[in-house]
């Protein structure tokens, strides 16, 4: 199935953490906002790996990386009122697109799926 996947679902996988199978099922056509590629990169590095060897352990996951246009970044500009609830840039960059492709959203934050937006969202722990 195909679905917009949020950092914490790659985090997820990559750790084996709680709720990581049911991520899996959604890796068959998943999109995923180079913003949140970024963050992903970000947190592997912080935890000592090399940018090389990060860059190939996100190679190997079958997800199709979406570049964070100019009008993607409106959209994500557009919900910046979800800021007071926490909703950071990479959120509102994984909204938006959600958002533009139609897709399910598939997330461990729970915040996300109280929003009030007309979007599948799936919270997997």
């Amino acid at each position: 199935m195909s679905a917009v996947l949020h950092s914490s679902a790659v985090l997820a996988l990559l750790f084996r953490e709680r709720g990581a199978e049911a991520v899996q099922d959604w890796l068959g056509g998943a999109l995923m906002c180079t913003v949140n590629y970024s963050e992903v990169a970000g947190k592997l590095v912080k935890l000592g790996q090399a940018v090389e060897q990060v860059q190939s352990t996100l190679a190997r996951l079958p997800i199709r990386w979406q570049e964070f246009t100019l009008e993607r970044s409106l959209l994500a500009a557009s919900l910046q009122q979800y800021n007071t609830r926490g909703v950071s840039l990479g959120d509102r960059a994984c909204l938006a697109l959600a958002m533009q492709t139609g897709l399910p959203l598939i997330t461990s934050d729970q915040r996300l799926a109280e929003l009030e937006l007309e979007l599948e969202i799936h919270v997997f722990r």
